[in-house]
C-alpha cells in the first residue's frame, strides 16, 4: 500500500499505474510539486485534474466545485487537483493558482467548501501546494472523504455520483440506496471470499 509522499513512479515502478486507488495515496498534507506530478495521468472516479484559470472562484465554478464535492462524498470520496495542464502524455504544471487570493486561498476554501451542499460536509482536505520557482504560485489539492451524512445535495438542488470521468446526476433510487446505508451500511473486507468446492 502506498502511503510515502514520495513520487508515485518510484513506489509503483509506473506513474500510470491503472490498479492505483485512492486509499494508497498519502495524506494530502505530505504531497510535494513531484509527488502531483507523479500521479496517473488519466481521471478515475475518485481523481479529476483542472487547470488553473478553471478556479475562478466566481458562482459558476462555486457551482461546478459543489456538484464535485456532492458526487464524491455521497459515495467513495475523490481527489480535484488544480493548477495542470490538461491532455499531455503526462502530467505537468501550468502556470499555477495564485495561492495568496481572498487572503489565503487554503483556509478560504477549508471555510467554503463544506457548505457548497446542503447537508454540510462534517470534513474535507485542502493543501496548496507552492511551485518550487514561485512560492505564491502552485497546486490546490481538494480531497473529498466519503462521507457517513450522505447524501449531500448540490447547489443547483440535484444529487450527484461520479462515473470514470463524469459527474452525473443520482436517479430517486440511487438516493434512496445511499439513505439505507445508515440503516444497512456497506461492509468491506480486505480478504476475498473464495467457494471452498472450488
Amino acid at each position: 500500500m502506498i502511503k510515502r509522499a514520495q513520487p508515485l513512479g518510484v513506489v509503483c515502478g509506473s506513474p500510470y499505474m491503472s490498479e492505483l486507488q485512492a486509499e494508497q495515496l498519502a495524506p494530502i498534507s505530505e504531497w510535494t510539486p513531484e509527488y502531483v506530478l507523479s500521479l496517473p495521468k488519466d481521471e478515475f472516479d475518485w481523481l479529476d485534474f483542472k487547470r488553473s484559470d478553471w478556479l475562478t472562484l466566481d458562482a459558476e465554478c462555486l457551482d461546478s466545485l459543489s456538484r464535485y464535492l456532492s458526487a464524491w462524498a455521497n459515495y467513495d470520496g475523490g481527489y480535484l487537483i488544480i493548477g495542470i495542464e490538461v491532455g499531455g502524455a503526462q502530467l505537468k504544471a501550468d502556470s499555477g493558482v495564485d495561492l495568496t487570493q481572498k487572503g489565503g486561498l487554503k483556509d478560504w476554501l477549508e471555510d467554503k467548501l463544506p457548505i457548497l451542499v446542503d447537508d454540510p460536509l462534517p470534513q474535507i482536505g485542502v493543501a496548496s501546494i507552492p511551485h518550487r520557482q514561485e512560492a505564491h504560485r502552485g497546486f490546490v489539492v481538494i480531497h473529498v472523504p466519503a462521507s457517513d451524512r450522505a447524501p449531500h445535495q448540490a447547489r443547483n438542488h440535484r444529487f450527484y455520483t461520479r462515473v470514470g470521468s463524469k459527474l452525473q446526476p443520482l436517479s430517486k433510487r440511487a438516493i434512496l440506496d445511499i439513505i439505507n446505508r445508515q440503516k444497512y451500511p456497506r461492509v468491506r473486507s480486505p480478504q476475498r471470499l473464495c467457494d471452498p468446492a472450488g
